[in-house]
């Protein structure tokens, strides 16, 4: 509420739009093969958040829910954002 409520510019990015971002093991794949330190350790990290996916909710792939906001922030174009005002219910 003391973010909200600053009068700062916020950018808000709700589960609606980051779970339309989804990777599956093929993409973490790619990853660890262009880059087998870092590709390779996001590939081994993903595993269990891909398995927590597909347990719970069928899903082929994983949200990247954070970096999905922070491209947000640094690449507004790729989005399509609605200024709108925003309260926090106590």
């Amino acid at each position: 509420s003391v973010v909200i409520g600053s009068g700062a510019e916020v950018v808000m990015v709700g589960l609606d739009v980051t779970m339309q971002v989804l990777c599956d093991r093929a993409f973490f794949a790619a990853l660890a093969d262009a880059s087998p330190d870092l590709g390779g350790f996001l590939n081994d990290a993903s595993q269990f958040y891909l398995d927590f996916y597909r347990a719970r909710s069928g899903q082929d792939g994983c949200a990247l829910h954070d970096p999905s906001a922070v491209i947000a922030c640094t690449h507004p174009q790729l989005f399509r954002i609605t200024p709108l005002p925003m309260t926090v219910v106590e």
